[in-house]
């Protein structure tokens, strides 16, 4: 039996501005928190596709996460999908000034 590891890497999160904010907010980096879930696609552990995806998702002030999206592909379309649900299920901490922020960052498949 192969044993998968699933790496979710340390990610910039960072809040969004007004088009006219003069002032420009920091990057802060934060790992994803650890109400993610995690899940490696059981046919691509089978078929043994591994790879990184680079994400970019949107979380708003209540710290719901919104649209996702593959900035690059680990080139397998279910290690893409999974990358998404990943990033997509969690909780993030929320906000008390209302602000919108972006992550950005990657998500490991590997295999022994």
């Amino acid at each position: 039996m192969t044993t998968a590891v699933l790496i979710v890497g340390t990610c910039a999160i960072h809040a969004e501005q007004a088009p006219d904010a003069a002032q420009e907010i920091a990057l802060k980096e934060a790992a994803l928190p650890n109400t993610c879930r995690n899940g490696y696609p059981l046919l691509s552990k089978r078929l043994g596709e591994k790879g990184q995806v680079m994400l970019t998702w949107r979380v708003d002030a209540d710290g719901v996460p919104g649209e996702a999206k593959v900035v690059v592909s680990s080139g397998f379309q279910r290690l893409d999908d999974a990358a998404i649900q990943i990033v997509t299920s969690c909780r993030y901490p929320a906000r008390s000034d209302g602000a919108i922020r972006v992550g950005k960052g990657p998500i490991n498949f590997m295999l022994p």
